[in-house]
């Protein structure tokens, strides 16, 4: 089971403090189904829930081998709020709210690149990579630069994988009980390539629809072909191995002489398939501590807007960020080992197709039902048994919002 969305879900409950409507309309929420129109679509509802459940927690922005030198930055957007992922001369990185402290303008206006100094391109403010404010025009004598540095956002790094709050004091990192990535040794791991993908719809849509497989055989066929029980996820592993034409208790047995966790939550592909590529075989080098193909796909949410499907020989990432309440920034990263080399090691023609079709399907249909949630006819209705990612999900999101914890 997925050590996240299978958390018991806490008693949904609406206190003083939130909009009288908010607090009626949550509690009018039925467990085991889709939430109402409101949820979706309504600003309000939008800005408390950035406030209540996305600020306090912990956002995926990249891996650390995208600022690899000191200077060099990538740009986040969350919500209305602007930030900078940047690596300091000191080489520690740093999230930056990407706001001059005079006039808010922002500073970096393109999504990466490299500086000595961060400028503002406004009245020419200037600041250190680690937000310290070293020089400002025309000011008065009184004026405290010390008191104008760029405000920072809270970092942690886990597994090479660089993620911030925008709370003051966030909720602990949810790192999974056990540690399932290590012998894929992200933090030496590169990227090979990123797609980014402005998806017309609510990020709660997009979230639900990674948590089921509910409609996988429709909407995915190369998935299908793949993995196994995609259309069933309520089967137990032993009913998924059948599906895939493998004994459950000789795949354990083979994940288990390889050295990895046969209790992680991995997901058999189908006879005959190593990995997640068109035509099932290997595209890239075996990650880290990975000594053969055992025939399974480590599938692992850390945060609820970070979702990993890490193969034997590939990463891939999925990044969730909340932009409106009918839009979400969708980031896809494709990861191969730190050593391995485009053009001879892999080939990028081959490691991408796999999810680029398979992901623009799921940003296609997100949007369906966005355009279909934005009705005045729309009607939420039961979630099946193989939705209970998503049921977990969306209970476990009342609970913050109603309560903010």
């Amino acid at each position: 089971m997925n050590p996240l969305h299978d958390r018991p879900p806490r008693d949904v409950r609406a206190p003083e403090g939130l909009p009288a409507g908010v607090r009626e309309l949550i509690a009018a929420q039925r467990a085991g189904w889709g939430l109402d129109r409101a949820f979706y679509t309504d600003p309000a509802i939008f800005a408390l829930e950035m406030e209540r459940v996305v600020a306090p927690g912990w956002l995926f922005v990249a891996h650390e081998s995208r600022i690899p030198r000191p200077g060099d930055y990538i740009t986040y957007q969350v919500g209305d709020e602007p930030l900078i992922l940047i690596r300091g001369h000191d080489g520690r990185v740093r999230a930056l709210f990407n706001l001059c402290r005079h006039r808010g303008s922002k500073i970096c206006r393109e999504p990466c690149g490299t500086v000595k100094k961060l400028v503002c391109p406004y009245h020419q403010w200037v600041y250190e990579t680690d937000g310290r404010l070293i020089s400002a025009r025309l000011m008065p004598d009184e004026f405290d630069a010390g008191e104008f540095g760029l405000l920072p956002a809270r970092v942690h790094v886990y597994e090479g994988l660089v993620f911030l709050s925008l709370a003051d004091e966030p909720l602990p990192f949810p790192a999974p009980e056990k540690p399932w990535l290590a012998p894929y040794d992200l933090g030496h791991a590169k990227v090979a390539h990123v797609a980014a993908y402005d998806v017309r719809a609510n990020w709660k849509i997009v979230v639900e629809n990674f948590l089921e497989c509910y409609h996988c055989t429709t909407v995915h066929p190369e998935y299908s072909r793949a993995m196994a029980g995609v259309g069933s996820s309520f089967l137990s592993r032993e009913e998924a191995a059948r599906e895939a034409g493998r004994d459950h208790e000789a795949t354990r047995a083979e994940v288990a002489r390889l050295g990895l966790d046969p209790d992680a939550p991995r997901l058999p592909f189908r006879h005959g398939v190593c990995t997640q590529s068109l035509d099932g075989r290997p595209v890239a080098p075996l990650m880290g501590r990975h000594r053969d193909y055992d025939g399974t796909m480590l599938g692992l949410w850390i945060t609820d807007t970070l979702e990993m499907e890490a193969n034997p020989d590939h990463v891939v990432a999925f990044r969730f960020t909340p932009l409106a309440a009918d839009r979400t920034d969708v980031e896809v990263s494709w990861l191969v080992r730190g050593d391995a080399v485009e053009g001879t090691d892999y080939d990028r023609e081959r490691l991408i197709p796999f999810w680029k079709i398979t992901g623009e399907q799921d940003w296609s249909i997100c949007e369906a039902v966005q355009a279909g949630v934005t009705a005045r006819h729309y009607r939420p209705g039961p979630l099946s048994r193989a939705e209970h990612g998503s049921r977990a999900f969306l209970q476990r999101y009342l609970a913050r919002l109603a309560d903010g914890e």
